[in-house]
């Protein structure tokens, strides 16, 4: 069932959707961020300190961002299912709230590029386990990510928006 929240986020709740048009993975860790989706893929190390400053819940909604922001143009009136390995960044994207300002700070951005887009989102938790590709990538492991998807771009997929900035320093 859609819905809209109290942020006018377009969400899925109850339960999943008969038909998921796309499936998306993303993962961040100490070392970087990435994501895939079919055979494209972007990866990318963190730079000024973001995985100290952060917690790894904004830095895997940080991934989800600028998954959508490079391919939220293929998904236009389209039902995206993302699947992640943390349950505090599942939870905050399904209410679209978080106490935490710099969560908040990245529901926003996401929320704007799924109205422009005129997407929904779905999340699920995967298994870190199971996560294993998006892994790859978040820990810019290149000769583990062609292992497990061989059939992978050669190349990343360029960003077709700028990254998402980071909140200001308190």
């Amino acid at each position: 069932m859609e819905k809209m929240n109290h942020h006018g986020f377009p969400f899925l709740t109850d339960c999943p959707p008969a038909v998921m048009e796309f499936q998306l993975a993303t993962d961040a860790s100490d070392k970087g961020f990435g994501g895939r989706f079919g055979n494209e893929w972007f990866s990318y190390p963190w730079t000024h300190g973001e995985a100290e400053r952060f917690p790894i819940a904004y830095r895997e909604l940080y991934a989800v961002v600028v998954a959508v922001g490079t391919w939220g143009h293929h998904f236009s009136g389209r039902i995206i299912h993302f699947l992640n390995d943390n349950t505090n960044t599942i939870i905050a994207a399904k209410k679209a709230s978080s106490r935490n300002h710099d969560m908040m700070h990245l529901l926003r951005i996401l929320h704007s590029l799924c109205v422009d887009f005129g997407m929904h989102v779905w999340f699920d938790y995967i298994n870190t386990v199971d996560n294993n590709i998006a892994d790859a990538l978040s820990r810019l492991e290149f000769d583990r990510f062609f292992k497990l998807l061989p059939t992978a771009n050669s190349s990343p997929t360029p960003l077709k928006l700028p990254m998402p900035e980071h909140p200001p320093h308190p």
